[in-house]
């Protein structure tokens, strides 16, 4: 069976998966005075004369990376600016997963090891970490550099629970009201799926609404990703939302996470993949600490794909989004990062509940567990499949039952053996024949 399994390689500086909200530095040379060192072109690969730049010349400047979920870390890859004259030469590494408490990669001895670096501003440098670390944050410190401490980055690991789960065809969705296709247009809860040009659109539009999903067997839920409607030219997202999850959908739980940890006031929404960082575009939402727990910031259009990474992750069947302020309309597209469920390696069974229809699907829910069935030590027929005494009986005419303390009648000719109605009356069109065979056993008798 294929089983799977994330392979190790970058963990998404170069590709995009890391967002630039999630690249923080100790400082960056100011945007006035150079336009191509923020953070965000602390990126490998990026065009040359990019990348990040500390503000100061000192070793005690940083460029941390968050990566959104916990991964495990076995190399790191650097690259100078890439403009003939800035790199840095050697540096440590430190870790963490919650960025309050930190520990610097260490040699084989134990002691903080200091990375040899670049030597021009062009090349790439692997560095392997002597033994693998699981962290979520990662932060370069700079030791020595070439003029001025400038850098791109990479880090290299595997992220088992960074994958999209609650997918269909084998996740559900149900929703608190949806709206009726009209004009061309969709608003069915099955268009609340990240992946689709639509989106779900509650019938009203007030705190009472949610979108939820069923991922299947309990599974780890780490990140969570929201976008606004995507067909027709209206203007309908959410703007603020809160989260709940369940295992039984009678008990729901609140996310709640005090030190959960939010894009800075600096970091901006742009549509564009332009290389020129711009002040007019839209900030994110900020996330804040509501009544009955964390409201997540949503979407500023329809097009942004926000995404949040738990800072406590949590292992639920049912997950909530409720909105809490939208943009004309409560309109929008989610979807769930995590761990995909995994059958136990010594059965290979789903667990109880649940089935897989051949050994290369996902477990998925067994909608006759623990149902009642109509063939059961209790009533030997349903709706449709009567006793065929009492369809036999209504076939002649006579709709009378058997009494109850009467044994179960397995064909009607059982009525040739005495058994009678509740009425005391014997069986329907049998009565002559019961009487014949009753007269001739009493002529035998007094014979």
């Amino acid at each position: 069976m294929l089983q799977n399994v994330p392979r190790n390689g970058a963990l998404g500086m170069i590709s995009g998966a890391i967002q630039d909200w999630q690249i923080t530095a100790s400082s960056t040379y100011p945007l006035e005075w150079d336009k191509g060192c923020h953070e965000r072109y602390g990126r490998l690969y990026q065009p040359n004369g990019l990348g990040w730049c500390a503000k100061y010349k000192s070793s005690s400047e940083w460029l941390q990376v968050d990566l959104g979920v916990a991964a495990k870390v076995t190399g790191v890859m650097t690259q100078g600016r890439g403009d003939g004259s800035e790199w840095v030469k050697s540096f440590m590494v430190s870790y963490s997963m919650d960025a309050f408490h930190w520990q610097y990669v260490s040699d084989q001895y134990g002691n903080q090891r200091v990375f040899e670096g670049n030597t021009d501003s062009y090349s790439v440098k692997h560095s392997y970490l002597d033994q693998p670390v699981v962290a979520r944050f990662i932060k370069f410190h700079t030791v020595h550099w070439n003029k001025h401490p400038s850098m791109r980055v990479e880090i290299i690991g595997c992220q088992a629970c960074k994958q999209p789960i609650a997918l269909p065809p084998y996740s559900h969705i149900t929703v608190s009201s949806e709206k009726k296709y009209k004009r061309g247009s969709s608003c069915m809860a099955e268009d609340g799926y990240i992946m689709t040009n639509k989106a779900w659109c509650a019938k009203q539009n007030n705190a009472h609404q949610w979108l939820q999903f069923d991922v299947g067997p309990p599974t780890l839920v780490t990140g969570l990703v929201t976008k606004g409607r995507g067909d027709t030219k209206r203007k309908h997202w959410v703007t603020r939302f809160r989260l709940s999850y369940s295992n039984d959908t009678t008990t729901w739980l609140y996310y709640k996470d005090a030190t959960h940890l939010d894009p800075k006031q600096q970091w901006y929404w742009t549509a564009t993949t332009s290389s020129n960082f711009s002040r007019d575009a839209t900030p994110l939402i900020a996330n804040r600490l509501g009544p009955e727990g964390l409201e997540f910031g949503g979407n500023v259009d329809k097009d942004m794909e926000r995404y949040h990474y738990l800072n406590s992750p949590f292992v639920a069947r049912y997950v909530r989004f409720h909105p809490v302020d939208w943009h004309r309309k409560i309109s929008m597209r989610a979807g769930l990062l995590g761990c995909p469920y995994k059958v136990s390696a010594v059965s290979g069974e789903c667990s109880s509940g649940f089935m897989r229809v051949n050994k290369d699907t996902p477990c998925v829910e067994n909608v006759a567990f623990r149902k009642e069935s109509w063939i059961n030590n209790k009533r030997h027929f349903k709706r449709h499949i009567r006793n065929p005494v009492d369809a036999w009986a209504r076939r002649q005419g006579r709709g009378r039952r058997l009494r109850p303390d009467a044994p179960q009648l397995h064909h009607p000719r059982q009525l040739l053996r005495g058994e009678t109605y509740l009425d005391g009356g014997p069986g329907p069109q049998e009565a002559g024949i019961w009487d014949h065979h009753r007269h001739v056993a009493g002529q035998g008798a007094s014979g």
